[in-house]
């Protein structure tokens, strides 16, 4: 098995084995995006001197100027970085709000809803959306002219309808895009990444989401029928027939054995039941291999000998937090989770019947704090171990900044120390601040330049400048070289 940290390692394997046309099977649990209709239109803009018109998603290339929203709401112009086509069956959400606007999207693709909290737009998945969450809008495209923020509407009714077919999605410099109702949704994945870079430097490929433990044994394999007295099966909806197809067998450790066999056949011989993939046709799975916990079924060994490479995919705290930042998790989880490492990041193997950390569940705790749940929700989402250890942190955590500056941590042990670091890196940096970093452990230093520099890119010369950091412009200057 080979061991692999973080998502940008993956991406970079995931990359290798699809340009060297190498099979990989992955154990973890790599995000997969879904998106919207080919008919859903996207607000684009074809060169600098064009106004902005309606396109269908389906039509929007790579190089196209589309309007997102930034991480201060502010609207503005971004680049169409890649589009991502998957066949979909099965629910289509349309999304209605009170203004009329309507948006058709997969479960799990997601929206931009108000964060009350924060004031601010984040993301969240079309399967947690509720009547009442307010979404950005804006009246018309030629607004991107004359306003710099979005205005609220709010979701009046989420009716399910469902659909065959395929979906897109685009990846952008601010994460989203506006719908050309008005609404902004949001994308992503790690699988996307890596299709998009081999598209870029090798050959297009266009990725194909599997999932078999889904299908009944005719939809995996085909049904037989006679033709004159011979048995021929038919040839799978799912199975590719045009080349530089990419095969994604999501979940693959959920699938029994007899519904493994078709991919035996796929990885063996490059056909099912006499109906053949082209050779340019890739062949990639991710699953909770060999976790009871996680129900999983035992691939068979013959599978797991045709996977050329077979990854053990961990995340790491740093991606995790990058990515939360950017999500806008509750500061003080992420805080906490600085804090204690990446003990409490995730749990590899947890026991049945039980709730355990893992990126997904801090979100969903994030969630619930959003609803108006208190902290004391934590071990019911996070499990006991981690819920209760941020329980008993929530005091120093949700402390105000004021409070924060005027404490004296010269005898403080580093984990408070790494703590301090991490929540005052959710502040723009001032004077103030600084002053308080810079009697802090070398270690909780690094922590704050990292995420710091993180949050609030644009402050490196500010941070390298200042008259409070010249004793540690060296360690600054080794971080940043990272």
């Amino acid at each position: 098995m080979y061991k692999i940290e973080g998502s940008y390692a993956l991406k970079e394997a995931l990359v290798k084995c699809m340009q060297n046309n190498l099979s990989v099977l992955v154990s973890g649990a790599p995000g997969i995006g879904k998106s919207l209709p080919p008919d859903e239109k996207v607000v684009v803009i074809r060169t600098e001197t064009s106004s902005p018109i309606s396109t269908p998603i389906s039509d929007v290339n790579k190089g196209d100027k589309v309007i997102g929203l930034d991480s201060d709401n502010n609207v503005k112009v971004t680049e169409v970085k890649y589009k991502v086509a998957f066949e979909h069956e099965g629910d289509v959400l349309v999304v209605r709000t009170r203004s009329g606007k309507v948006v058709r999207a997969t479960p799990d693709h997601s929206f931009l809803v108000l964060d009350i909290e924060s004031g601010k737009f984040v993301p969240r998945k079309g399967s947690d959306l509720k009547e009442g969450d307010i979404v950005p809008k804006l009246v018309s495209a030629t607004e991107i002219v004359s306003k710099s923020s979005p205005l609220p509407d709010k979701i009046v009714s989420i009716e399910k309808i469902p659909y065959k077919g395929l979906v897109y999605d685009l990846e952008t410099e601010t994460h989203n895009f506006l719908t050309a109702q008005g609404i902004f949704v949001h994308n992503s994945a790690i699988f996307f990444q890596a299709i998009s870079e081999v598209s870029e430097t090798f050959a297009v490929m266009t990725p194909y989401e599997v999932r078999l433990y889904l299908m009944e044994p005719g939809e995996a394999k085909g049904i037989p029928w006679l033709v004159e007295r011979k048995t021929v099966w038919s040839r799978p909806d799912w199975l590719p027939e045009k080349e530089n197809a990419a095969l994604f067998f999501d979940d693959i450790h959920l699938v029994n054995e007899y519904n493994q066999s078709p991919l035996y056949e796929l990885l063996l011989c490059r056909r099912l039941h006499g109906h053949a993939v082209p050779e340019s046709t890739r062949f990639v799975a991710a699953g909770n291999i060999g976790l009871a916990s996680a129900s999983a079924s035992e691939i068979m060994a013959p599978i797991m000998d045709r996977f050329d490479l077979f990854v053990e995919f961990t995340p790491t705290l740093e991606d995790f937090t990058k990515y939360a930042i950017s999500q806008q998790l509750d500061n003080r989880i992420i805080t906490f989770l600085a804090s204690y490492g990446s003990d409490y990041l995730y749990t590899p193997d947890p026991g049945p019947s039980q709730k355990f950390p893992s990126p997904r569940s801090w979100f969903s705790l994030d969630r619930a704090l959003k609803a108006g749940f208190s902290i004391e929700v934590a071990p019911g989402v996070v499990g006991v171990d981690a819920g209760s250890k941020i329980v008993d942190a929530w005091p120093f955590l949700s402390q105000s900044l004021d409070n924060l500056l005027s404490r004296d941590f010269a005898d403080a042990d580093l984990k408070d120390q790494v703590a301090a670091a991490a929540f005052l890196s959710a502040y723009k940096p001032t004077d103030r601040i600084l002053v308080t970093v810079k009697k802090l452990n070398p270690d909780a230093r690094a922590c704050y330049f990292k995420l710091v520099l993180t949050r609030f890119p644009d402050q490196v010369t500010f941070l390298y400048r200042n008259r409070h950091m010249k004793e540690i412009v060296d360690e600054l200057a080794a971080i940043l070289g990272e």
